[in-house]
């Protein structure tokens, strides 16, 4: 039996699959082109065009979408290809994506994917966005409902790093949503949590979470100094020696400026004040910052 083909109408855009509405957007979209996406993701939806395309092909369109800022078009391509592949870890990971970043409501999609239970979660990308959801929905919800989203976050965190114990993204999560709780008590759990991920990292060569994972763990360490009244001398300088490697190894500013903020809260702590000019770490640290913040002279 024929499958029914509705009639070409003049003036309307037609594909025939994911790939060539990639190439298409690639080709035409962006800044100014607002109404060609909208018809682009109009015909992508419209069951009677028949759009055909593998998972990633999926993917990568939606991708494209979201790197364009259209997260509204992103999603409505997210429901049609989730249509297709329901069961799809891979898709319902970057819905659940398209979600966090946007703001808009994905319960629907977190549900989909707790149905398919998480010990089948075979894609790793799921439990870091579904993880990456539930923080975000945590930080803007109605108050009543944020340390519900917290522990969510928390436990599909912790199923990742149990399920896929190799992969750092799952440590490096958890210990993003520990310090978005603002907690200082939870700073034993993430100084766990960075060390766990720092000896996953090292086995990666050139892991691009190294200097996350420093940065975590010197802020930790720095927490506890702070917690402990500056008591003991000895923890003062592990938790300068922290920052001085993670000042070494972080490839953002703002990373560095909390390092650097540190090191000055730590010597001039009121209890065992240590001079920042004499200190050899915080020496090196600081002149590193102001070599690198110097103007170049041409």
């Amino acid at each position: 039996m024929e499958t029914p083909v509705k009639p070409i109408a003049q003036n309307t855009l037609h594909i025939c699959s994911a790939a060539e509405a990639l190439a298409l957007l690639r080709k035409h979209g962006g800044h100014g082109s607002a109404a060609f996406m909208r018809s682009l993701a109009d015909a992508v939806s419209d069951e009677n065009n028949h759009i055909t395309g593998t998972v990633g092909d999926f993917n990568n369109l939606i991708d494209r979408f979201e790197a364009l800022g259209d997260y509204f078009d992103a999603l409505r391509v997210c429901n049609f290809a989730l249509k297709i592949y329901p069961r799809s870890a891979t898709l319902l990971a970057i819905t659940l994506n398209t979600c966090a970043r946007s703001g808009a409501d994905g319960e629907t999609y977190l549900a989909a994917a707790e149905s398919l239970g998480r010990e089948n979660w075979n894609e790793p990308r799921l439990f870091k966005d579904a993880a990456e959801y539930c923080r975000t929905r945590a930080l803007c919800c109605p108050p009543e409902q944020t340390e519900a989203y917290f522990e969510k976050a928390l436990s599909v965190c912790r199923d990742f790093q149990r399920i896929f114990p190799l992969d750092e993204r799952g440590y490096m999560k958890e210990a993003t949503v520990l310090l978005d709780k603002n907690r200082t008590a939870d700073a034993e759990n993430v100084l766990r949590i960075a060390q766990k991920g720092l000896s996953f990292s090292a086995a990666e060569q050139n892991s691009e979470h190294m200097g996350y994972f420093s940065y975590r763990l010197a802020l930790a360490k720095t927490a506890l100094v702070i917690e402990s009244d500056y008591r003991n001398k000895a923890d003062i300088e592990e938790a300068l020696t922290c920052c001085q490697r993670a000042f070494d190894l972080v490839t953002f500013q703002s990373y560095a400026d909390d390092l650097k903020r540190c090191y000055v809260q730590l010597c001039e702590n009121p209890q065992n004040p240590i001079d920042l000019k004499t200190h050899r770490l915080v020496k090196h640290v600081l002149n590193t910052a102001e070599t690198a913040s110097a103007p170049t002279q041409n």
